[in-house]
């Protein structure tokens, strides 16, 4: 699967991602997580995550890469609502690939975006980092590509925008595409709705 990989959601993956993003807001705020970005919806934050997500997992099977008892397991651990700590040893990431190895999915409404990972979330726990670029609004979503936990350590944080806040930024020339997979077009379970029911 190459860099730049478009992926446009199924409504109903859509709306299951909505669903997810706005349990987890308010599941974090429940439990006095404060907000840490500032978006102009509060919950579009976590609804774009969800998306990304999704969207990323979807292309895992559309590209052959994740069979579809791996994939609905997945989906499921994405619907269960939980808040989960790098710091505290409990994010083991978003998904679980077909062979073992999680990957966090981080999810950026630009599509200049960059693979932004904060030290202290660079967890032990996760094997490698995705950027998927899109917005849960239009539905539409790229495979911005990936990179493993030391390929993102050696990038020396740094502070971009000068707020004082130092991460690793990792931009599309330091990603990667995975090497693997051939597009065989939507999978016939993504189009099923039953699956999509939280």
């Amino acid at each position: 699967m190459k860099k730049e990989t478009r992926i446009k959601l199924p409504q109903h993956a859509l709306d299951f991602a909505i669903k997810v993003g706005n349990a987890r807001y308010a599941k974090s705020r429940e439990q006095g997580v404060v907000d840490g970005k500032v978006a102009t919806d509060a919950t579009f934050i976590d609804q774009n995550g969800a998306a990304g997500e999704v969207a990323f997992l979807i292309l895992l099977l559309n590209y052959g890469l994740m069979d579809e008892a791996v994939f609905l397991g997945n989906l499921t651990e994405i619907a269960r609502i939980a808040v989960r700590s790098a710091v505290a040893g409990t994010d083991t990431g978003d998904i679980v690939l077909q062979k073992g190895g999680t990957i966090d999915v981080k999810t950026t409404e630009y599509q200049s975006g960059s693979l932004i990972v904060l030290p202290k979330k660079l967890s032990n726990n996760v094997d490698g980092y995705v950027l998927m670029k899109g917005s849960v609004n239009h539905g539409v979503f790229v495979f911005g590509g990936w990179k493993d936990r030391e390929g993102v350590r050696k990038v020396p944080p740094s502070d971009p925008r000068g707020i004082g806040v130092y991460s690793h930024w990792l931009s599309a020339p330091l990603l990667n595409d995975i090497d693997k997979g051939e597009d065989s077009g939507m999978h016939p379970l993504v189009l099923r709705e039953d699956i999509w029911q939280m």
